[in-house]
């Protein structure tokens, strides 16, 4: 049987849309407009699921995750910042890009982003901090990780219940 990525079948459209990601826009479910509902579940659906699938994949590791909040902070939005090259892309915050080079390279030569001069990135565990890379702060935030309703969003798009193989 073929299928596509998000062949959703309508039980499940039924459960994304008033369960997973209801339609209240008080912010307490991480968004406050439509816009912004849509993307958090494309991005929990293709990114954040995935994500945290690794990250408990092996839990003894120390790894590091960060959020890009620098405008337009959509996911691929930190590419430009990735792969800077002085003056050759216009609209971006240099020193931001800066920071993150620095981190880039001192992860891939010491296995830490941590170093002199830059703002301390707290290894990524449940329930702690994540490493917010933005315009305006670059340091530790509240990692949305450890929220209840981000685990079970993401327990629902492991158990791939868009693919009409599986219903």
């Amino acid at each position: 049987m073929k299928t596509r990525a998000l062949d959703f079948v309508p039980n499940t459209l039924v459960t994304t849309e008033s369960e997973s990601y209801p339609p209240k826009f008080d912010g307490l479910q991480g968004y406050k407009d439509h816009i912004r509902r849509n993307n958090l579940t494309i991005a929990d659906a293709a990114f954040v699921r995935n994500a945290r699938a690794m990250h408990q994949a092996d839990e003894s590791s120390q790894t590091y995750a960060y959020v890009f909040s620098a405008p337009p902070a959509v996911h691929g939005a930190d590419l430009s910042y990735t792969f800077y090259d002085t003056g050759a892309i216009a609209n971006i915050n240099v020193t931001l890009a800066e920071i993150m080079e620095r981190y880039i390279i001192q992860f891939a030569v010491t296995g830490s982003p941590n170093a002199p001069g830059l703002p301390i990135f707290p290894s990524a565990k449940p329930g702690s901090a994540i490493q917010n890379l933005g315009n305006g702060f670059v340091g530790p935030v509240w990692d949305e990780m450890a929220i209840e309703q981000l685990r079970e969003r993401c327990e629902f798009w492991q158990k791939a219940p868009y693919s009409t193989q599986y219903n």
